[in-house]
């Protein structure tokens, strides 16, 4: 089975009721136009295409170049989403935050718990987008106070 999930990159453009993708008070709109600039009317880029790749157990790009891991556990309740991967000559477009909010909808939408065992996800993504943190598997104690230290040792570093 595949499945492709496309992100829209305009917010006017909206498939689905999404979070923000970045916390408008962590990141200011010339940062994002310098690593993200949105494309012209017509000039033929489109929002990247993330595929849902069932039988290596990861979101990726259609080139499959950019990915997000996973493994699934719990019989079949919970995903732990355990790294992601950009390569070099593709960092600075958001791509990472485009698998995360594939696989986060796609959890969302098959009831799936998330353990975010990868540094990008539980360091970067949601601090940036607390509103995903309704998802995060609360069954393991040992778990949850992982997650909890590393958004709380992410805000002090960072003052927020």
């Amino acid at each position: 089975m595949v499945v492709i999930y496309s992100i829209p990159k305009s917010p006017s453009v909206v498939l689905c009721p999404l979070p923000p993708l970045i916390n408008s008070a962590a990141v200011s709109e010339e940062d994002m136009a310098s690593k993200n600039p949105r494309p012209e009317a017509g000039d033929g880029t489109e929002a990247p295409k993330i595929v849902w790749n069932e039988g290596q157990r990861r979101f990726e790009t259609e080139d499959k170049k950019a990915y997000l891991q996973y493994v699934i556990k719990n019989e079949g309740k919970v995903i732990d989403m355990i790294h992601t991967f950009v390569p070099s000559s593709k960092r600075g477009l958001g791509l990472a935050s485009h698998l995360c909010v594939a696989a986060f909808n796609h959890a969302n939408a098959h009831s799936l718990s998330i353990i975010p065992s990868c540094s990008y996800i539980s360091d970067t993504f949601l601090p940036r987008n607390p509103s995903w943190n309704y998802l995060l598997y609360s069954g393991d104690k040992k778990s949850n106070m992982y997650v909890l230290g590393r958004v709380l040792k992410n805000r002090y570093v960072l003052g927020r």
